[in-house]
């Protein structure tokens, strides 16, 4: 970021980014749903944290759909496509811009399913 200044621009660093989506994914369902999408994408994101963002991938099968069959996957894998899954539907319902993010995930998906590798992410 061109002219970063720490006293006025602020980022999350990777545990308060956890902390902060732990807090959200705890909040009670809102009535308005744009704030719902966010509390469940929290939630998604926690799931994902738990199975790519460490040092070992969580390769446990399971299944879900893709391009409306039925597919084995492991649990990396659907954790991922259903972070990505619901930021497109939280663009498509509520304009939240995410392309940079979407684009991000998609390589990190590319990058571990033509990988041999047990490892994460790491942290």
């Amino acid at each position: 970021m061109e002219n970063w200044n720490p006293d006025v621009n602020k980022a999350l660093t990777g545990r308060q980014s956890l902390n902060f989506c732990t807090a959200l994914s705890k909040l009670p369902e809102d009535p308005l749903p744009v704030v719902n999408h966010f509390i469940t994408l929290s939630k998604k994101l926690l799931d994902m944290y738990k199975s790519v963002w460490g040092n070992t991938l969580d390769k446990s099968e399971t299944w879900m759909f893709i391009n409306k069959e039925p597919t084995d996957v492991c649990v990396w894998e659907r954790h991922i496509r259903c972070v990505i899954a619901h930021l497109d539907k939280g663009y498509n319902a509520h304009k939240i811009p995410v392309s940079p993010l979407t684009h991000g995930l998609i390589h990190v998906l590319e990058l571990l399913l033509n990988s041999n590798t047990d490892r994460g992410i790491g942290i």
